[in-house]
């Protein structure tokens, strides 16, 4: 999977990012480019409470992390499309959904 560096609009400034095929973040962006909101993480949990959730775009995975700590969902797969973003959060997102998750959703 590649890299390039593409030209977005951010806010109202047009500044360079490295973008995968995937249209997640490269590597080193993914790092820095994802934004934590505790309050909504709380709301989620409550929202979701009970429910098996797949996340698509999940980032950092700060999210599930917060969400399965809550104790209130059944299952919580992330997902998202920067191609190193398994390694980067030790497995915690993946960049596909797995079979389990498949199974999941099919009962």
């Amino acid at each position: 999977m590649y890299c390039q560096s593409q030209q977005l609009m951010y806010g109202k400034h047009r500044r360079r990012y490295d973008i995968s095929e995937t249209g997640g973040w490269c590597s080193d962006a993914a790092k820095n480019k994802h934004a934590f909101d505790q309050k909504l993480a709380a709301a989620l949990a409550q929202l979701l409470a009970g429910q098996t959730v797949a996340a698509f775009g999940e980032g950092l995975g700060l999210y599930r992390k917060h969400i399965i700590k809550s104790g209130l969902v059944k299952q919580y797969d992330a997902f998202d499309g920067a191609p190193h973003i398994n390694n980067i959060t030790n497995g915690q997102v993946d960049t596909r959904p797995s079979c389990a998750f498949h199974t999941a959703v099919k009962s």
